[in-house]
């Protein structure tokens, strides 16, 4: 399933349950675990908290191209 990150402040969902995994503005990401707050640019993955499921997301490209996976 593809989405895509199109708006300023935009969310970063789960692609299979929808848990927040960040926040995307302008070329950065910012994720929240706890007390630690990052903010990141370029190609990111992580596994949902919650279901496990694979997620990716990838900064360096335009907000309108920019996908999910």
């Amino acid at each position: 399933m593809q989405s895509e990150i199109g708006h300023q402040n935009s969310q970063w969902r789960c692609r299979k349950c929808g848990t927040l995994l960040g926040v995307a503005t302008g070329d950065e990401v910012e994720v929240r675990y706890k007390t630690a707050v990052y903010r990141v640019r370029g190609e990111l993955a992580t596994d949902c908290r919650k279901c496990g499921t694979a997620n990716r997301l990838d900064t360096r490209h335009p907000r309108h191209e920019r996908r999910c996976a």
